[in-house]
């Protein structure tokens, strides 16, 4: 199935910059002890198979906070929604500093 929603900022999950391999996340306790940095997909295919790699332009929600400086080319990260990791992948370029509601060039 296909989430109809990676592009114009609807859909909003969290990265973690680290091992693209990792399947769950680490835990202190009962709390997850990593960093989660928001990001919104500003753009996406309009399909998206299971196991299907793909490209997408990811909005960084919250910047200049101190969080986005591990994001940089080269970075490998995976994808979160709350504790559930549900994909993974490489940072290849960074665009510099852009408004939300503008789209990639």
């Amino acid at each position: 199935m296909s989430p109809p929603y990676v592009s114009d900022c609807a859909y909003r999950p969290h990265i973690v910059i680290g091992d693209p391999h990792q399947r769950k996340p680490v835990l202190k306790g009962n709390w997850i002890d990593e960093t989660m940095i928001g990001v919104c997909f500003l753009s996406g295919p309009e399909t998206i198979g299971l196991g299907q790699s793909f490209r997408a332009d990811l909005g960084l929600m919250f910047w200049p906070n101190p969080w986005y400086d591990s994001v940089v080319p080269g970075a490998t990260f995976t994808i979160r929604e709350g504790g559930t990791i549900v994909g993974y992948g490489t940072v290849i370029r960074h665009v510099g500093e852009r408004p939300l509601n503008q789209k990639p060039n």
